[in-house]
């Protein structure tokens, strides 16, 4: 209640965790093939960017620019699904702490639709990234599983 009441005041709600599903756009009308998705997301791979693993994620994101988007890894790649993992740094809400968004961005091909699952966690610790790995493959599969009959 306390959300809904916040949301319509117009101030901004604090999430720290969330999930998206959704159609892209451009594909949302049409039946998607298997050739068609994969130039979809090799495009989508592409405007990533290479991945990096930096050793300390937290000092690595410090010294990008705010609200720069950069791909740690690719989780995931078969011809039906692409899977990333990506991180950014947000605009501190105070001037003592930094605020870091990690997410996952996969792209799934189910029954001629492109697909597109977002799972986003503010991250501070090894167990938001845990938690959202953990998320992101639980959401997946069973996405996958309900739509394979």
């Amino acid at each position: 209640m306390q959300l809904r009441r916040r949301f319509s005041a117009g101030d901004a709600p604090e999430l720290r965790r969330y999930l998206l599903v959704a159609t892209p756009r451009a594909m949302e009308r049409e039946s998607v093939g298997l050739s068609q998705f994969r130039a979809f997301a090799a495009d989508a791979v592409r405007t990533m960017g290479n991945p990096v693993e930096p050793p300390d994620l937290r000092g690595y994101l410090d010294g990008i620019p705010v609200g720069r988007t950069v791909l740690l890894r690719e989780l995931q790649h078969t011809p039906v699904i692409v899977q990333l993992l990506a991180a950014s740094r947000l605009p501190p809400r105070t001037e003592s702490e930094p605020e870091y968004l990690l997410y996952t961005h996969t792209l799934m091909l189910l029954r001629g639709k492109a697909l597109q699952v977002s799972v986003y966690t503010r991250f501070a610790t090894a167990a938001d990234r845990d938690w959202l790995l953990g998320l992101t493959q639980r959401w997946t599969g069973e996405i996958q599983r309900l739509n394979g009959r």
